[in-house]
């Protein structure tokens, strides 16, 4: 019976401690992975002491412009949480500012997330997931990190910028209708002069078959056959956003954990 007792309570400290060890690295892998506010933090080891330095001066100088943190964040596993989860809590829990958007790539599962806090979550829109999306997957598929990274911090750089200054994005829209209407009538005068100009050769005569066109004899085809080798295709889906959802800011909107109101999005691949 002691023996029993004994047993079972040794089994019970295991599980304890177990948990307790699962539980501080899950708490270690949110809190204070790298330095508090760290704008670059390179768990899975995939930049060079160069490019990180680079990459954390291109995020200072994006999130100054903006007053927020932009922010990257590599992990090799995630474990039992969501990429979601872990980007969230990251930034909540980690000394940053209450407006900014951090970048999560995750090395197993395959995948990333982008979540956005404040003013960021204000303005980034499902077609700005889509823009992130369409210039990192192949990228990170490629394992072109640091170049897929700085695409990143310049979308951040034009999202924010277009959600601080909304009349330059309306500007842009008026000149895109101007640039057309002058473009259909320079089409028109164009083919006014043309058909002008068609009108008075009288030297060429149109003919109604290619074979007309031919000089004759001098091709002689004994024999043909038109064989079909194979086709192809390759489908892959594309997470869409935009298909579903207007183009305002507040993409993805839900908690964390720690009660902050979030955005984002992302995918495995």
């Amino acid at each position: 019976m002691k023996k029993r007792f004994f047993a079972v309570m040794t089994l019970t400290l295991l599980a304890v401690m177990f948990t307790f060890v699962i539980g501080s690295a899950a708490s270690a892998l949110v809190r204070g992975v790298g330095s508090p506010g760290d704008l670059v933090v390179d768990t899975a080891d995939l930049l060079t002491d160069e490019e990180e330095a680079y990459l954390r001066s291109k995020l200072s100088e994006v999130g100054s412009r903006h007053n927020c943190d932009i922010v990257v964040l590599t992990i090799a596993e995630r474990g039992d949480q969501t990429k979601e989860q872990i980007a969230d809590d990251y930034y909540d829990y980690n000394g940053y500012s209450p407006n900014g958007m951090l970048l999560l790539y995750c090395v197993n599962p395959r995948g990333y997330h982008i979540s956005t806090k404040g003013t960021c979550y204000e303005a980034v829109s499902y077609r700005d997931l889509d823009r992130f999306d369409a210039a990192l997957v192949d990228k990170f598929i490629n394992e072109r990190f640091y170049s897929a990274f700085v695409d990143y911090a310049n979308i951040c750089d034009e999202v924010m910028s277009n959600y601080e200054n909304p009349e330059t994005v309306d500007k842009g829209s008026a000149l895109g209708v101007t640039g057309a209407v002058a473009a259909g009538v320079g089409a028109l005068t164009g083919a006014i002069g043309t058909g002008s100009m068609k009108s008075k050769l009288r030297s060429v005569e149109k003919k109604e078959t290619a074979a007309d066109y031919m000089k004759r004899d001098s091709l002689n085809i004994v024999d043909s056959n038109e064989i079909y080798l194979y086709s192809n295709v390759i489908r892959t889906p594309i997470q869409r956003y935009e298909e579903h959802r207007d183009s305002g800011g507040g993409a993805g909107g839900h908690i964390s954990s720690s009660g902050a109101t979030h955005g984002g999005g992302g995918r495995d691949f």
